[in-house]
């Protein structure tokens, strides 16, 4: 809920105490409960259940009446901020990939350069956002008949998310074929 939230308005702290995570979600429609179905809900509102803190204070008992057993005991639980489910660590993805498109052909050497420049910086955003670095850039280039050409080049410095690293090399693969000099 906070992570929704989030997306919305920026960063959401919750706050590990008891009464943080409770002032978080008491107020809130019933209804934006985590692993809340739309029957659930309704079953809860026609029992004059509205909010999370209302559901969060009924007896446990009364909670399994209308939910039924396990959903009823596991949606109280969420409700008072208790989730058992093991939190899994994603690893960060191995490569990351970004691209530009042109509206026309083009032989435009500017064109290009200035696609690649936009392409180093927003390459390099996402790997210092990410705490990451890479060693190698991996350049396709789609020519007009549709037939791609594919390049790649270690960065000379070893591994780096700068964003001056990943330009250098990118004009570097580009510039040092000869399909892609053209362009």
């Amino acid at each position: 809920m906070a992570s929704r939230d989030a997306l919305r308005t920026g960063l959401v702290a919750v706050g590990a105490a008891p009464e943080q995570v409770a002032a978080f979600l008491h107020h809130r429609p019933v209804g934006e409960l985590y692993g809340i179905g739309r029957t659930q809900e309704q079953r809860l509102v026609q029992f004059g259940v509205h909010t999370i803190g209302l559901l969060a204070q009924l007896p446990e008992a009364t909670v399994q009446r209308v939910l039924g057993g396990r959903a009823g005991r596991q949606l109280r639980e969420v409700a008072r901020g208790i989730d058992r489910r093991v939190v899994v660590t994603t690893e960060l993805p191995h490569s990351t990939t970004a691209q530009r498109r042109f509206a026309l052909d083009t032989l435009s050497p500017e064109a290009v350069q200035a696609a690649l420049l936009s392409l180093a910086v927003e390459l390099g955003d996402r790997l210092r956002t990410r705490r990451q670095a890479t060693r190698t850039i991996t350049m396709t280039v789609t020519l007009a008949d549709r037939s791609q050409v594919h390049r790649s080049r270690q960065l000379p410095g070893g591994p780096s998310a700068h964003t001056e690293d990943l330009r250098d090399t990118a004009y570097e693969t580009g510039a040092g074929t000869g399909s892609l000099a053209a362009l």
